[in-house]
């Protein structure tokens, strides 16, 4: 297993008395690989590891179910989607009792008129936009 920058902040919970769950959100790792590899480090560290946003946006609750039905063995939290009243994708996520529904094969798409109604900027980035050197910044 390689190391997650979240791992330290791991083995602390897995070392505190009664600690027996340990939550964690994609959006605080930055990738389906960095939060599958935080998954199995809370389980190797002896919790039990519960995943979900209830505040994310359908695309992170679908990464995340995608994620959680090899990694997790309770309900997780997938429904943060249902809160705004408009939905992004083409064929909205199904919840059903409780339950987000991906279909086989399922693949989402992006409703563009529905993002284009409720975008408040929108910029290109093209190779010769973007500044070089040590900057640190783009």
């Amino acid at each position: 297993m390689s190391r997650s920058a979240h791992s330290p902040t791991v083995e602390r919970a897995g070392g505190i008395k009664n600690i027996g769950f340990c939550k964690l959100k994609l959006k605080r790792f930055g990738g389906l690989d960095l939060v599958h590899e935080a998954l199995d480090a809370v389980r190797a560290h002896g919790m039990e590891p519960v995943l979900g946003d209830g505040l994310g946006i359908e695309l992170g609750c679908w990464m995340e179910g995608c994620v959680a039905r090899t990694t997790i063995r309770n309900a997780g939290e997938f429904n943060g989607f249902l809160k705004p009243k408009i939905r992004l994708f083409a064929e909205p996520l199904q919840f059903t009792a409780g339950e987000l529904v991906i279909p086989v094969g399922f693949w989402p798409q992006i409703d563009r008129d529905v993002l284009a109604a409720h975008e408040a900027a929108r910029e290109r980035i093209t190779s010769g936009s973007v500044p070089t050197g040590n900057s640190g910044r783009i």
